[in-house]
């Protein structure tokens, strides 16, 4: 008997072997006698055993010490066979060998299936209770998802109702005032500005200017007194026609004396370098 095959067994019974290691021991089987009819009584022992758990593989050392025991019995209930070399066939164990070990088998392979039944059992607790752990979880989201939803639409009632409040009003015209050329040319522009609700801006057009080149820019100003503020810049289309808004900050401080336009190297200029072009008259 080779006893390093005998030990895989119970492996090939429960299909643990790979193919090579099945190949192997189904080879050992044609030459061992005894393997064979353990095999058969396994599978005797087996055909009619409800397997409802799903299969379980027990843990390595429980298979060691179960496997010792077996063979550890084996070892002290067999008796001491002399090698016949003349023989050619197999190896006849006595039936009374058989028999006893018999017990042996049955033995390792019910603590196997009860290791197997426990094993499932207790996966089968586990899976129980993450689904019930699963489940109040889904609870807990849809209860999240609701007050989403809630919060979602309390802030489109807030906004519906901000946008109903800040519905645009008549806009009306505080200051007109014409820009004239300071050089006698045709240039011309209107200065405008309009109040609407709590917002004014200075519209200002102009007509008729010259072309502008390279990093050139008009650039409007409003004049308090001596002190200039810039009001944007802006460049004009091919007939001359150009414009520019700007935003008045706090009308009732604002004292205007005069609208200028300036030609200016560059756009954006904090104070004016280039000459005025255009120019309200003062009031």
């Amino acid at each position: 008997m080779n006893s390093s095959q005998c030990e895989k067994l119970i492996d090939y019974f429960n299909r643990q072997l790979n193919e090579q290691e099945q190949k192997e021991f189904q080879a050992h089987l044609s030459s061992c006698e005894e393997c064979r009819e353990e095999l058969m009584e396994l599978r005797e022992l087996t055909d009619d055993l409800p397997f409802l758990a799903y299969p379980v593989e027990p843990p390595e050392e429980m298979k060691k010490r179960v496997l010792a025991n077996v063979f550890a019995d084996e070892d002290k209930s067999e008796p001491s066979v002399e090698k016949n070399e003349d023989r050619t066939g197999p190896v006849m164990m006595p039936a009374e060998r058989r028999s006893r070990k018999s017990p042996v088998i049955i033995g390792a392979l019910a603590a196997s299936l009860l290791l197997s039944v426990g094993l499932n059992g207790w996966f089968w607790t586990e899976n129980q209770q993450l689904a019930g752990e699963n489940e109040q979880l889904a609870g807990e989201f849809q209860q999240v998802a609701e007050e989403r939803n809630e919060l979602a639409t309390e802030l489109t009632a807030i906004r519906d109702a901000l946008e109903e409040d800040a519905q645009p009003g008549t806009a009306q015209v505080v200051l007109t005032a014409g820009l004239d050329s300071t050089l006698g040319e045709a240039s011309n522009g209107l200065a405008t500005l309009i109040s609407e609700q709590d917002k004014v801006q200075l519209v200002i057009q102009v007509t008729d200017m010259p072309e502008l080149s390279g990093t050139e820019a008009y650039q409007a100003w409003i004049i308090e007194g001596e002190t200039p503020i810039p009001a944007g810049s802006f460049e004009i289309d091919e007939a001359g026609n150009g414009a520019v808004a700007y935003n008045v900050q706090d009308l009732e401080d604002l004292n205007v004396d005069q609208i200028a336009i300036t030609l200016e190297p560059r756009p954006n200029n904090e104070l004016p370098e280039g000459e005025i072009l255009l120019a309200s008259s003062g009031n």
